[in-house]
C-alpha cells in the first residue's frame, strides 16, 4: 500500500501550465507560468448541466506578463495536473486540457512592482461556439447526427500546442457497452435556423430517448457535456447502467468524526456487493468527506407541479386527426390509479433503470398527474421524405421527460474531499452518511450509518481547487440519487 503524508497532494514536477501568446499579439513561444511561481490558486469546474468546462486562475504578476505579452483575450492556457499517487502516462489519471482566455477580472496593484488578477478561461469548443452559425437540415439516426455536428462544428484539439505537443480531441462518447442501438428512435429530423453547435446538440438531446438497458427503460434526461476526460452524450440513467453493468464504482466516501483513530488506522477498503473500484486505494484519509450538505432533501409542492411525480400529456396529430391523452404516474399510487383510469401509462417506477429498488417518494404522496400538463400539437408525417414525426412514441417520451429532468435535481448532495485527478462526471460513488443518534462503544455498522441516505450516488459536478503554493488539491463533488435501498 502506498503512503502519502498529505492527502490531495499533486506532483508539481509532473505538472505544467503553459501560456501561449495569441496571433493578434504577435505570437511567440509558450511561457511555463507554473515554474515562474506567479500562479496562486487554480479552479476547474465541470458539470453535467454544462456543455463546456472552465478554469479560474489567480495570478501574482511581478514581471508584467499581462502588459508585455500582452494578454488581451484569446490566448491559450494548457494545464497538466496529476495526483502524486497516479500514473502520469495514463490519460484517465491526468487532467490535461487547453483553454482559451475569456476574461481578466479583479485586477489590482499591490505596489509599483506587483499586480494580481484572475484569468478566466473556457475550453476551445466553447470559445468558438458563438461564431459557428448553422442553418441546415439534419436527418438520420440521432447518434450519427450528434457525431456529425460534433465532428464538423465542435471538436477541437484537447491540447493546443506547437507541432509535437498537440493532442487531438477525443471522439464523442455515448457510454454504450453493448454496442447496440443507442437511442429508441432510428430516425430524427430537424432544421437549425441560425443556431450555434451547442444549441443544435442541446435541442437534439432534449428530444431523443435512450434505448433500454438491463431489460428496463432509461429515463430521457439526455445531456451533451464536456469533462476533462471526454465529450459525452448520455442520460443519467445511461451513465448509471454503464458503470453498474461493469460493476464499477469510483470510490467509497465516509463522514467520520475528526480524529477517529480506529477508522484512519484501519486503512482497508470495504467490498461493496461485488463492485470493483476505479480509483487506486491509497489511504482512508482520501475517502473522508468534509462539508457534507444536502441542499434539497424533499419538496412536495415542487414535485407536484414540476412533473416529477407524474404529468398529463395531451397531443394532436394534424395529419391523422388523432388525439392523444396520456397520464404518467411515477408515484407508488400508480397501480391504484391505473385500475381506475385507462389513460394512465402502464410504466411505473419499477419499470425504469435505477441505482436501487426503492422510490425516494413517500408511499402515500398527495399527487395528481394533471397538475403538470404538456400540450403538443404536430404531425406524425411532418416530413414527406422521412418517417420522423410527432407520433405516439414522441408523445410518450414527452410524458417521461418532465420526470426525467426533475430526477436530476432530486437528492442532491455536496461534499468536499482531498482531490484526485482520475475522477470523471457520471461515475458512481458510495456515500456513508452518519447516523446522528447517540451511539455507544462497539456500535454496529447499522447504528453508525443512516441506512436511508447511504448508498450509491452519481457524480454530476466536480469543482477542482488547486493551491499551487501548497501543492494541495481539494475537490467539491455534487452527486445525485434517483432511488434508495442499497445500503
Amino acid at each position: 500500500m502506498s503512503t502519502i503524508s498529505t492527502p490531495g497532494s499533486f506532483d508539481l514536477d509532473k505538472s505544467e501550465i503553459w501560456l501561449l501568446p495569441s496571433e493578434e499579439a504577435g505570437g511567440g513561444k509558450p511561457i511555463d507560468i507554473l515554474k515562474t511561481g506567479f500562479v496562486g490558486d487554480l479552479t476547474i469546474r465541470e458539470n453535467l448541466e454544462n456543455n463546456f468546462i472552465g478554469v479560474d486562475m489567480s495570478v501574482g504578476d511581478a514581471r508584467n506578463i499581462i502588459g508585455n505579452m500582452p494578454i488581451i483575450g484569446g490566448e491559450v492556457i494548457t494545464i497538466k495536473l496529476v495526483s502524486t499517487h497516479l500514473d502520469e502516462n495514463n490519460p484517465k489519471h491526468v487532467i490535461e486540457q487547453s483553454f482559451r482566455i475569456d476574461e481578466i477580472i479583479n485586477r489590482n496593484y499591490i505596489d509599483d512592482r506587483e499586480q494580481t488578477y484572475i484569468i478566466r478561461a473556457v475550453s476551445p469548443e466553447a470559445y468558438k461556439n458563438n461564431t459557428q452559425i448553422i442553418s441546415e437540415r439534419f436527418t438520420g439516426k440521432p447518434q450519427e447526427i450528434f457525431e456529425d455536428i460534433y465532428d464538423r462544428f465542435i471538436k477541437e484539439p484537447k491540447v493546443i500546442g506547437d507541432g509535437k505537443n498537440k493532442k487531438d480531441g477525443f471522439p464523442l462518447e455515448f457510454c454504450d457497452i453493448s454496442g447496440g442501438q443507442v437511442f429508441k428512435r432510428e430516425n430524427f429530423t430537424f432544421v437549425a435556423n441560425y443556431w450555434t453547435p451547442y444549441q443544435c446538440m442541446n435541442f437534439l438531446a432534449s428530444k431523443v430517448a435512450p434505448a433500454d438497458a438491463g431489460g428496463k427503460e432509461l429515463m430521457p434526461n439526455v445531456k451533451y457535456f464536456q469533462t476533462t476526460k471526454a465529450h459525452y452524450v448520455a442520460s443519467l440513467s445511461r451513465l448509471q447502467a454503464f458503470y453498474k453493468e461493469q460493476n464499477s464504482i469510483y470510490d467509497e466516501f465516509w463522514y467520520v468524526p475528526t480524529g477517529s483513530d480506529p477508522f484512519m488506522l484501519d486503512e482497508k477498503r470495504k467490498t461493496r456487493g461485488g463492485y470493483g473500484f476505479i480509483s487506486p486505494f491509497v489511504s482512508n484519509q482520501y475517502s473522508t468527506m468534509s462539508g457534507l450538505s444536502i441542499p434539497l432533501m424533499t419538496q412536495d409542492l415542487g414535485d407536484q407541479i414540476s412533473g416529477y411525480q407524474g404529468n398529463a400529456t395531451i397531443g394532436f396529430d394534424m395529419t391523422t386527426r388523432l388525439p392523444y391523452h396520456m397520464e404518467f404516474d411515477y408515484s407508488p399510487l400508480q397501480p391504484i390509479r391505473i385500475s381506475d383510469n385507462k389513460r394512465v401509462i402502464p410504466s411505473q417506477f419499477k419499470d425504469f433503470y435505477h441505482l436501487a429498488d426503492q422510490t425516494p417518494m413517500r408511499q402515500l404522496p398527495n399527487v395528481n398527474p394533471k397538475s403538470s400538463l404538456n400540450v403538443r400539437i404536430g404531425s406524425s408525417q411532418i416530413w414527406t421524405d422521412q418517417k420522423f414525426g410527432y407520433d405516439w412514441r414522441f408523445l410518450l417520451d414527452t410524458a417521461y421527460r418532465d420526470t426525467a429532468t426533475e430526477e436530476l435535481k432530486r437528492l442532491r448532495v455536496k461534499f468536499e474531499v482531498p482531490g484526485r485527478t482520475d475522477i470523471d462526471l457520471g461515475m458512481l460513488v458510495y456515500l456513508n452518511f452518519p447516523n446522528t443518534d447517540e451511539k455507544g462503544d462497539g456500535a454496529s455498522e447499522e447504528e453508525l450509518f443512516d441506512a436511508r441516505m447511504s448508498g450509491i450516488y452519481s457524480v454530476i459536478g466536480i469543482k477542482h481547487m488547486f493551491s499551487i503554493a501548497k501543492q494541495h488539491h481539494t475537490m467539491t463533488i455534487d452527486v445525485v440519487r434517483d432511488s434508495m435501498g442499497d445500503f
